[in-house]
């Protein structure tokens, strides 16, 4: 499995999982910052998608990879 850093690829962008300035996750692509409360992250070379991210360990989210499904518009 090929695992991209930060962009957009294929249908999801990648990055990392920041906390923002008012607490909330954030997911940073390297130009954007999203807030989210879902994201699909990356567990032991795998991802596993995770519905309410504010019940990991607030220590271990920040700089976690992660993606999240493109939008369409």
């Amino acid at each position: 499995m090929k695992v991209c850093n930060e962009g957009i690829h294929e249908d999801y962008t990648y990055g990392f999982l920041f906390y923002s300035r008012n607490k909330r996750i954030v997911l940073d692509d390297g130009v954007q910052e999203y807030p989210i409360d879902a994201a699909e992250v990356l567990l032991e070379k795998e991802f596993v998608f995770i519905d309410e991210l504010m019940k990991l360990d607030p220590l271990k989210v920040p700089g976690l990879r992660a993606r999240i499904k493109l939008q369409a518009i």
